[in-house]
């Protein structure tokens, strides 16, 4: 996910690490996950992206040919080939269901993931 938001952003490894005051290799193994950022990184990273660091924690990709998402609990959300999903590129309309969404309480958020999910399977 780190090199997909680098490259949006037009940046090159080395500026990102220069911006993170870090070596080049440590930020090539953040992108490849073989060392993990520390919390102070974490931040860094997502403020520079306008991110928050749960952006950049609760998301993954599952590598897979299913085209399946899978979030931080590894509960299927979506499976598509067809679309190519971009969590970080939202249009104003999905901004605004986020906006939405961060408003409800827990119970409401609950349900209306439940009734996303059933829409979606169908």
């Amino acid at each position: 996910m780190l090199r997909k938001i680098r490259q949006q952003n037009s940046l090159t490894q080395l500026q990102v690490s220069e911006l993170l005051n870090i070596d080049r290799s440590t930020y090539t193994y953040y992108e490849t996950g073989k060392t993990n950022p520390d919390i102070y990184q974490l931040v860094k990273l997502a403020r520079m992206y306008k991110l928050t660091p749960n952006d950049l924690l609760e998301f993954k990709q599952k590598e897979s040919n299913t085209g399946s998402l899978v979030f931080k609990d590894d509960s299927t959300f979506v499976k598509s080939n067809s679309r190519n999903v971009n969590m970080l590129e939202l249009e104003d309309d999905e901004k605004r269901l986020v906006y939405m969404f961060r408003l409800m309480s827990d119970e409401d958020k609950e349900e209306t993931l439940a009734q996303s999910k059933e829409k979606l399977i169908k």
